[in-house]
């Protein structure tokens, strides 16, 4: 395939479309609060960066991204956004760099695409507002579109070396999260179509890259048909119930462009500062890059565009087809990562179609800059309504920062084989770990392996619990130690191993001297004693390194 301008000429326009990008990326999240630590996957993921492991729930490469940037940044908030953030960019970069080789004659389309990516964020804290530990969304995306992009090549020019590329990437991006696979396998077939050019070599060429990836999946197909050990990720598998499959396809889809076509438009009557900024810095990049765009003529037409739409919305449905026979295929906030790509490929295709409607040029051009504006505005205010979803959590970093603080203060060191029970106050909010796991792995890895985490309101993460008058034995589920994921122990603690510590009003850790009136038996208090685990020679490097000093720190007061 000829391409459309000189090697000199694309090399400036690139260099012209990334500034255009970084400049949306800054925007577009630059009043994004980048103190948000959840307190659920995360500290389980640094756990097992912490130990040199890449599984996590079975997936052996989910934990990637983490391990190869946790040696510079570890678990700091805002090292992990700003790593976040950077790969959004490079994603970006990605899906422009596709659609130019896929409509080379039409880089405003590549552009748009990819800006739009940016800006259309439907709800999916892990890969932007949470902390960098949700790698297996972060890195199973950008696997995947770097993929997609060595595809594109190799079917383009039928380049050996981009194909043996792209199998290496193909079983990467899979073995992260096999969510992927459908998106992978069709988006190579499609474009093999669309392109209508049947050489052997290029049909041994997709033969070969399906096998990879058909051959990556096997780690999660095995387990299905019983010649496997059950893993997590297959343990959500239920079936091919078509009805059901399709009820889910309208939910994940209604999910998606709802957040533009419906309560959002509320968005516009308030000040919402960051909207505007975002949606007046796509405008002018789109403006800037028009000007710097080849400006070769094309011959799309509305019908043409409706094409590039469905390719789009075909795109978003692979995304989140390999959740449809699961237990998470109405899971909105789980689903929606790599369906994205195809969102944006979708409405960037919607503003050139209706683009092509008026006669004069200066009303094309309005037309696309109004629904870029449209699109920019209600789909960043995305971005706010998953910061306000974490808000009402009440799980931000610096309120679980406090908690886990004046722990560090009470307790700076513990024996060997200590248990940490936390006893929750009804009459005070919940505690800043959203589930038992959470708070099981930040002991782990605070304590580095010395200590564990208990909340007595739920199981531990695949873990059984069992008090009896010795004490409290901890077992992990099976199906979890088959996974090889590091933090699977059986452990034993007796009652003078234990910890039992509780919430007060200003949101800081108090150990009780007795044991809570619901574990009490005398035999067991006689042998409670919480002070004699605490050992105060040093404060844990973990603790020292993450978090600083309890003086330093304002009581943050809850009702």
């Amino acid at each position: 395939m000829m391409r459309s301008a000189s090697a000199g000429s694309r090399t400036k326009t690139f260099l012209w479309v990334v500034l255009a990008l970084t400049a949306i990326t800054l925007v577009a999240f630059a009043l994004v609060d980048y103190g948000n630590f959840v307190g659920y996957d995360e500290w389980p993921h640094a756990y097992t960066a912490s130990r040199g492991s890449t599984i996590y729930a079975g997936r052996p490469l989910s934990a990637l991204a983490l391990f190869l940037t946790y040696p510079f940044t570890g678990v700091n908030p805002f090292a992990s956004h700003a790593v976040n953030l950077g790969v959004r960019l490079v994603e970006a970069i990605l899906i422009y760099l596709i659609m130019d080789r896929l409509k080379p004659r039409d880089r405003a389309l590549a552009f748009l695409s990819a800006a739009l990516f940016l800006v259309f964020v439907v709800p999916d804290w892990y890969t932007i507002l949470s902390l960098q530990a949700r790698s297996d969304h972060s890195g199973n995306l950008l696997a995947t579109l770097a993929t997609l992009y060595l595809v594109t090549r190799f079917l383009e020019e039928d380049g050996i070396v981009w194909l043996i590329l792209a199998l290496a990437l193909a079983a990467v991006a899979v073995l992260i999260r096999e969510a992927c696979v459908p998106l992978l396998g069709g988006f190579a077939v499609m474009v093999f179509l669309s392109q209508r050019k049947f050489t052997r070599r290029r049909i041994v060429f997709v033969a070969l890259f399906l096998l990879a990836v058909a051959g990556a999946s096997l780690h999660y197909v095995l387990p299905l048909i019983g010649l496997a050990p059950k893993l997590y990720a297959t343990g959500l598998y239920q079936d091919l119930n078509p009805l059901r499959m399709i009820n889910a396809t309208w939910t994940q889809f209604h999910f998606a462009f709802s957040q533009l076509a419906l309560g959002r438009i509320d968005f516009l009557a308030q000040n919402r500062l960051a909207e505007m900024l975002t949606a007046g810095v796509l405008i002018v990049c789109v403006v800037v890059a028009r000007h710097r765009l080849p400006t070769e003529p094309t011959q799309d037409t509305f019908a043409g565009y409706a094409l590039w739409v469905t390719f789009g919305i075909v795109l978003a449905w692979l995304g989140f087809a390999a959740f449809l026979p699961t237990g998470l295929s109405t899971a909105l906030d789980r689903v929606q990562n790599l369906s994205t790509i195809g969102e944006a490929i979708a409405l960037a295709s919607i503003v050139r179609m209706f683009s092509t409607l008026p006669a004069r040029a200066n009303f094309r051009h309005a037309v696309e800059a109004t629904g870029l504006a449209l699109i920019a505005i209600l789909s960043t205010s995305m971005v706010s309504t998953v910061q306000n979803e974490l808000y009402s959590y009440n799980l931000t970093w610096d309120t679980e920062a406090v908690f886990v603080r004046s722990l560090a203060n009470l307790t700076p060191q513990v024996k060997e084989n200590t248990l940490f029970f936390y006893v929750e106050n009804p009459d005070l909010p919940e505690t800043p770990f959203l589930a038992g796991f959470g708070f099981q792995y930040a002991m782990r890895y605070l304590y580095e392996d010395r200590a564990v985490g208990l909340i007595d309101r739920d199981k531990l993460w695949f873990h059984d619990w069992v008090i009896s008058d010795s004490g409290i034995e901890i077992t992990p589920d099976p199906a979890l130690v088959a996974t090889g994921f590091v933090g699977a122990k059986h452990s034993r603690h007796r009652w003078d191993e234990i910890i039992f510590i509780a919430k007060d009003r200003e949101a800081r850790v108090r150990i009780l001297e007795q044991l809570p009136e619901t574990y009490y038996t005398p035999e067991r208090a006689a042998q409670y004693d919480p002070y004699a685990r605490i050992e105060r020679g040093f404060i844990t490097p973990r603790i020292r390194e993450l978090l600083p000093p309890i003086q330093s720190v304002q009581p943050i007061l809850l009702p």
